[in-house]
């Protein structure tokens, strides 16, 4: 339930295992405009600058950890169905044969609190849900997990892997993962210089430009590669809003996302669709300390899954005197 709602859109490359601090930053942050608060109406979005935004949006959250303790958390929402003119009492009858697909619309919603200092072990309170009454809650605290599906009590294990980053990093590229849906079409202001709660940081509108870019077109970090067929058939028709940086780092503090298109399915129709995402990244310091993790008060063992497999393996091993 990780991409409840992006997940239906894309999914970046992993970049887990990059090992580096922060992403080294280019020229991207140097085209902030000379005068703070006045933005220039010029848009300066190459495909490389484009690039150069989703390869800072794609930063894992290693890199966010690396800072400090932080809040990260979005609300995002996505549609898709057939466009049809007109009323249900005006629209054609559909063919004999041929399937009507739904409209779907869903909203979610994700809070990340990592409470961690750098250099120390993890700890994290992840908590995500749905319009649909899906949902999840994880909590880290040394090498135990607790876990808490939707209508059901909370779980509890050691920690034996690495999954949870995987977590982390989804929820690290909830923005990139929808700027890069939008960025065949995407087109960025000259940045404007700002402070975001005392951080130097720079922000980028996101407006519609002109046809597709070729080079963005082909580029891994694009959505338009997905494999998934109805990705690459979307036209972007809209796009509005902005993303700030931070000016050191690259990491994404807020981000207002706002797009539309439309695809054809299986059976040729035109689909339309949107996303909308509203996403925060806040630093905790000395005058506003994170909260005090806890583990749940009552946590029952996660149960064990019997794999048919493995024990018939196990079986023939003992008869073979193994």
């Amino acid at each position: 339930m990780v991409h409840a709602v992006l997940t239906l859109l894309c999914a970046c490359g992993d970049t887990a295992q990059n090992t580096a601090p922060h992403r080294r930053v280019g020229s991207i942050l140097a085209q902030a405009d000379p005068e703070p608060g006045h933005p220039s109406k010029h848009n300066v979005s190459p495909a490389s600058t484009v690039l150069e935004l989703l390869e800072l949006l794609a930063q894992p959250h290693s890199a966010t950890a690396a800072i400090g303790p932080h809040r990260l958390e979005y609300q995002a929402t996505f549609g898709f169905g057939r466009t049809t003119a007109g009323d249900d009492a005006t629209r054609p009858r559909p063919q004999v044969g041929k399937g009507v697909p739904a409209r779907i619309r869903v909203e979610d919603s994700m809070v990340l609190e990592w409470v961690s200092a750098p250099e120390h072990p993890p700890q994290f309170r992840l908590e995500q849900h749905n319009d649909k009454h899906a949902g999840r809650e994880i909590i880290l605290i040394g090498d135990r997990v607790y876990s808490h599906l939707a209508h059901r009590g909370w779980f509890a294990r050691d920690l034996d892997g690495d999954v949870h980053k995987l977590w982390l990093d989804d929820a690290q590229h909830a923005v990139g993962d929808l700027v890069s849906l939008m960025a065949p079409r995407l087109a960025l202001s000259r940045a404007e210089d700002l402070k975001v709660e005392g951080r130097p940081a720079l922000r980028f509108t996101l407006s519609l430009a002109g046809d597709p870019d070729d080079k963005l077109l082909s580029h891994p970090l694009v959505i338009a590669n997905d494999p998934q067929t109805w990705r690459r058939r979307i036209v972007i028709g809209a796009i509005s809003g902005s993303v700030t940086v931070d000016s050191a780092t690259g990491i994404w503090l807020r981000a207002t996302l706002d797009t539309r298109f439309t695809t054809r399915d299986d059976e040729g129709n035109t689909v339309d669709g949107f996303a909308r995402l509203n996403g925060s990244l806040r630093f905790y310091d000395d005058d506003a300390p994170p909260p005090v993790l806890l583990p749940p008060a009552v946590a029952a063992p996660l149960p064990e899954r019997i794999r048919p497999e493995l024990e018939a393996k196990k079986l023939l091993e003992g008869l073979r005197g193994r």
